[in-house]
């Protein structure tokens, strides 16, 4: 299952969910203008979806 977390200057991730949903499988980065869509690593540990978020920092120009 895939859920959309959020977007930000066109660009949109989402994340998969292994089994059930307090479970986070990986999470991608989709520009749907280019069709480029990325899968970022696995961070190694699991996290809740409350504990994580999209965005551009302005100060260092890079999305995180």
């Amino acid at each position: 299952m895939r859920k959309f977390v959020g977007s930000c200057n066109g660009l949109v991730c989402v994340a998969q969910y292994a089994g059930h949903y307090h479970h986070i499988k990986g999470i991608a980065v989709w520009n749907p203008f280019t069709g480029v869509y990325i899968e970022l690593p696995e961070p190694g540990y699991t996290f809740g979806p409350d504990r994580y978020g999209f965005g551009h920092d302005w100060v260092n120009d890079d999305y995180k």
